[in-house]
């Protein structure tokens, strides 16, 4: 069947799950199976111009109603030196898009005040999926379970947001793997989880905030080595010490400047789960006057590195355990 309009959308992939689950609902939905041969092209933007784009989309369908073009990396497009004329055969396309394709863009950014954008808002719609925040996490959980028919006992979710972190793709890696161990059944406790996932990473995590707070710059060297040999990335181990420091800061302030001592109290103001308060109050010894507050600062640096597209994602995290160690 025919769509009625074609469908123009820019997707910000922030959050890569999210992402891949949009983009994959929207390729079931507007490229039918039978002649996606035909009418279905996936490109990235480091490797086809866009002249090649437009020529894609200004090809008539066959065999049926409509096509589809999905352009990955489009991010590329926007870094190169002279933006604005590398996409002027995009904006002149936007003019009078053939209303027989569905044109679908994915990247990490878009320029707001390129002539593209201006264009496209008009015509298209810019969709975006944040990385959630931690707090976040253990809702998205609870709804993913849900969809699978499982039944988390409660405080499964916090338990399992503060061992993954925020990565979505590795929750539900989890949740998979969970939902098989306790099959015929569809209940999980706290059992199943320390039984089944994995909180190796967890335990990586405290050790390495351990060695920051004792500025051990060579064994800390040492476990990112084993950490990435393992097949950790390290934009994952970032973020997970990101938000393990960003908890820390709040337990300092609850414990330092509030004056509270409750371990359930701290577990439900942080968003984390009660079993780990008392490692989080360890290791706020490492930390005095305001070298947390440093650490985190750095942290933050760390992330507008990675965002900007500049050195590496592994030089920039050694680089930042170097400047914890030495200040």
């Amino acid at each position: 069947m025919a769509n009625s309009k074609a469908v123009l959308q820019f997707v910000l992939n922030g959050e890569e799950f999210l992402t891949r689950r949009h983009v994959k609902k929207l390729i079931k939905q507007l490229a039918p199976i039978e002649t996606r041969d035909f009418n279905y092209d996936r490109v990235s933007a480091k490797d086809q111009s866009v002249e090649s784009i437009v020529g894609m989309a200004q090809t008539l369908p066959m065999m049926a109603d409509n096509r589809m073009v999905v352009v990955e990396d489009f991010e590329s497009y926007l870094s190169a030196k002279k933006a604005s004329n590398h996409l002027n055969a995009l904006v002149d396309y936007l003019a009078n898009p053939n209303p027989q394709t569905h044109l679908l863009m994915i990247g990490s950014k878009l320029d707001k005040r390129t002539s593209f954008y201006k264009k496209f808002i008009k015509v298209g719609e810019v969709k975006e999926f944040k990385s959630l925040y931690a707090n976040q996490v253990p809702e998205f959980i609870e709804n993913e379970a849900k969809s699978m028919g499982l039944e988390l006992a409660p405080g499964c979710s916090n338990l399992l947001a503060e061992i993954i972190g925020t990565d979505l793709m590795s929750v539900i890696s989890e949740l998979e793997k969970l939902q098989i161990y306790v099959m015929p059944q569809n209940q999980i406790g706290l059992k199943q989880i320390n039984e089944l996932v994995s909180s190796g990473l967890v335990e990586n995590v405290f050790a390495i905030t351990n060695l920051i707070g004792q500025k051990k710059y060579f064994e800390l060297i040492k476990l990112y080595k084993k950490m990435t040999e393992q097949g950790e990335p390290v934009i994952k181990t970032v973020a997970l010490i990101t938000n393990h420091f960003r908890k820390l800061f709040k337990v300092n302030a609850l414990v330092v400047n509030k004056g509270v001592r409750d371990n359930k109290q701290i577990a439900s103001l942080v968003g984390i789960h009660p079993f780990f308060v008392k490692d989080y109050m360890q290791q706020l010894r490492f930390f005095k006057g305001d070298a947390l507050r440093g650490v985190y600062k750095k942290l933050m640096q760390l992330s507008v590195q990675i965002r900007s597209n500049g050195p590496t994602v592994e030089s920039s995290f050694e680089s930042f355990l170097q400047d914890v160690c030495v200040s």
